[in-house]
């Protein structure tokens, strides 16, 4: 993940790969399994279908992710 756009070209620009860029990937992606799990959880214990929560799960926290398990897995 680069951290700059190149004004003249705009592709990615970056000196190097910068761990924090990945880390937070690697937090939301975890962030969005955990909330899915969740729902989840509380669908079956109110007998709804488990068809619903990954579509639910759009917000963690505040910050909208990925809406599907499917998109999150290809990365």
């Amino acid at each position: 993940l680069a951290e700059q756009i190149d004004p003249q070209t705009g592709r990615p620009l970056s000196v190097a790969p910068l761990a924090w860029s990945h880390a937070e990937v690697v937090r939301v992606i975890t962030a969005y399994f955990e909330r899915d799990s969740e729902l989840s959880r509380q669908s079956k214990t109110s007998g709804q279908s488990d068809a619903k929560p990954a579509a639910a799960a759009g917000r963690v926290a505040g910050k909208q992710i990925f809406k599907t398990a499917r998109t999150a897995r290809l990365l």
